[in-house]
């Protein structure tokens, strides 16, 4: 079995071609080793000869930038950040930050200088280097001169108050328009902006610094040679450059949470066991970069996130996994516009059946080359320190078949519109479909749509493990669910038909061995499945009369459905005689399903019917059936008395 940095490294190196290509605006991107992403607002271009050229405020959907960084500014903090080795905020970059009011980071008020000097120091050990660039040395040459500000001011992308100063808000008149700056500054302080650069070499295309390979490659070589802690690395098993730190970003781009760290001083994580750090792990610079670049890539490009959990199913190869997050619309390669074509697809259990096969195949196909398919669940077990809470590493044939079962054992008719669906995809949908819930919609039905973040995070991570290693739902969720399911009067009405659905689902899937059917069992004797069947049709006896006199309310059997679950025999009774008058409302036209109920009652074993047990999940399911089937008797006889479909 191989470790999980071990496969995200091998990931990298599977899509090496993917490395700094930015396919489209808002695209994931695999970034190099040695760099990190950070948010510009201006991009100052010059001319080969470090000359000023012009200034642009970087529009929102643009402005996540490739940056060179080293271990510390990769992962900078605190009072005294470390500056990036090129493109930074303006109290580095810029020699005149202090004349126009700039206030420096706390950590420097003793010396408001020196983030200039380390910024100015490093990019110019980049260009004394053998491994300068040309463009590299046109920035330098720039930023010598300590008239970065006022260039931005002089040309109108900077804005200053009366006395000089740069404005902290704008001011302006009321029906004045906000300039560029303030609309695309993450705090209102203009002093804040980061700074990236174009350099215009004549002949050369390519301008923009944060997209140009060269320039990643120089100092990438670089920052490599300064390496200098030679060890064993656990990953490749090699004598190798070893990492001092490890990088953050993962999740997002404020993310600072770490898999790696050591920290002695405070945190005291190694001492007693260890003499320094690299004794307790050595992973090498170059196979920790790389492997946290695959990880931060793939959590963006296909990863699932909520309050801080991250979940990522991927194929080292790159290649098309299906997700344990998604229910079957999400696994099928069905695509919005044949939703839209076809308003009937997947409607019944043998077309779900069909279709789930297909997609399985689908996977198989794409998944023959790849030895493995792993799955990780991270989450922030301190504001610094990540957690890996779940990890599995599996053959694909074995991931896909409990993929397949899944959603086989869990599939259940639902009608709610699941959130991660695109519009397009929820509106064109059919009304009534067939499929697993995925685990999101799950968590929901469970406790509520207003649960806890900590909890929900937990009830995720406790489903995709009963996915991916095939086990059976825990009881107290399938409890729980039952038992909200059977108070529909705590929720809306939409909340309530989703949870039904789930609760469904969840109980089927818990009772696999009692092999229950999608539709009706007219011929299943169960006393709980029949006591459903009973309230299901009381229930469409009342909605329908209630409908033909256009009267709007709950039906006596949904408002006693909690009492009703916990006696249901002497609850039947109330709800049996209460259904007197809406039986002479209807008259012949009821008598069908008033002789259901007869033919339902004349199913149960004496000693089953009159027991007042508490009734187990298994009455939703019957519940449930019997109205899809009053409602395609409906459907197909063409009457019109109006009944609401559950």
């Amino acid at each position: 079995m191989m470790s999980w940095i071990q496969r995200l490294y091998d990931t990298y190196e599977n899509n090496a071609s993917q490395v700094g290509r930015v396919a489209s605006e808002g695209e994931p991107v695999l970034l190099p080793i040695c760099h990190s992403t950070q948010q510009a607002q201006i991009t100052i271009t010059l001319s080969h000869q470090g000359d000023f050229l012009r200034a642009t405020v970087v529009p929102l959907e643009d402005n996540r930038t490739i940056i060179p960084c080293t271990e510390r500014s990769g992962s900078r903090g605190g009072t005294k950040p470390v500056n990036h080795p090129l493109c930074d905020k303006l109290q580095y970059v810029a020699g005149d930050f202090l004349d126009f009011g700039g206030v420096v980071t706390s950590g420097f008020a003793r010396k408001p200088t020196e983030p200039h000097e380390m910024y100015l120091a490093d990019l110019g050990a980049w260009c004394e280097s053998s491994y300068s660039h040309p463009k590299v040395e046109a920035v330098y040459k720039y930023v010598s001169k300590g008239t970065v500000t006022r260039d931005l001011i002089e040309y109108g992308t900077l804005h200053i108050d009366a006395s000089g100063r740069l404005l902290d808000a704008w001011n302006g008149e009321p029906d004045e328009a906000l300039p560029d700056m303030f609309q695309v500054l993450r705090t209102p302080k203009q002093q804040d902006v980061f700074i990236r650069w174009a350099v215009e070499v004549p002949g050369d295309p390519q301008t923009q610094l944060w997209t140009d390979k060269a320039v990643y490659r120089s100092w990438i070589r670089l920052y490599t040679s300064y390496q200098a802690n030679e060890g064993l690395c656990y990953v490749t098993g090699n004598e190798m450059e070893l990492a001092l730190s490890h990088p953050a970003k993962l999740r997002n781009d404020g993310d600072k949470a770490k898999l790696i760290s050591a920290n002695d001083k405070s945190g005291f994580t190694f001492r007693g066991r260890f003499l320094d750090d690299t004794q307790a792990v050595g992973v090498s610079f170059e196979v920790t970069q790389k492997a946290h670049n695959a990880l931060r890539w793939l959590i963006q490009k296909q990863g699932f996130q909520t309050s801080g959990l991250a979940i990522l199913t991927w194929a080292s190869g790159g290649e098309d996994v299906p997700d344990p997050l998604m229910d079957f619309y999400g696994l099928s390669p069905l695509t919005d516009e044949s939703a839209a074509n076809d308003s009937d697809v997947v409607y019944t259990a043998e077309d779900f059946s069909r279709e789930l096969r297909r997609s399985i195949l689908g996977y198989q196909q794409r998944l023959e080359r790849t030895d493995s398919v792993m799955i990780i669940i991270l989450d922030a077990a301190t504001q610094g320190r990540m957690s890996i809470r779940f990890y599995r590493e599996m053959i694909p044939a074995t991931f896909i078949s409990r993929i397949e079962h899944w959603h086989e054992s869990a599939a259940w008719t639902h009608t709610y519109r699941n959130r991660r669906w695109t519009k397009a995809r929820a509106r064109n949908m059919p009304k009534e479909y067939i499929s697993a819930p995925s685990p999101i919609d799950m968590a929901d039905a469970i406790y509520g749509h207003r649960l806890d973040d900590r909890l929900r995070k937990t009830v995720i991570e406790r489903l995709v493990r009963c996915i991916v290693d095939s086990e059976s739902i825990p009881r107290d969720m399938v409890q729980s669910v039952v038992y909200r399911a059977a108070n529909p009067m705590a929720m809306e009405r939409w909340e309530w038909d989703r949870t039904l659905t789930i609760a469904c689902s969840m109980y089927r899937k818990s009772r696999e061995t009692e092999g229950y059917s999608l539709a009706l069992e007219v011929n299943r004797r169960s006393r709980d499945y029949l006591y459903g069947r009973l309230l299901a049709l009381a229930d469409s006896i009342e909605e329908w009369a209630l409908s033909e006199s256009g009267e709007h309310r709950q039906t006596n059997a949904i408002r006693l459905m909690q009492r009703f679950s916990e006696r249901p025999f002497s609850t039947w009774k109330v709800i049996e005689l209460s259904l007197a008058p809406y039986k002479a409302r209807l008259g012949n036209r009821g008598r069908r399903r008033v002789n259901q109920i007869s033919e339902v009652m004349a199913l149960f074993e004496t000693d089953d019917f009159i027991s007042d047990k508490k009734l187990s999940g298994e009455f939703l399911l019957g519940y449930h059936c019997q109205k899809q089937a009053l409602w395609k008797t409906v459907k197909a006889d063409g009457e019109q008395h109006g009944e609401a479909k559950n």
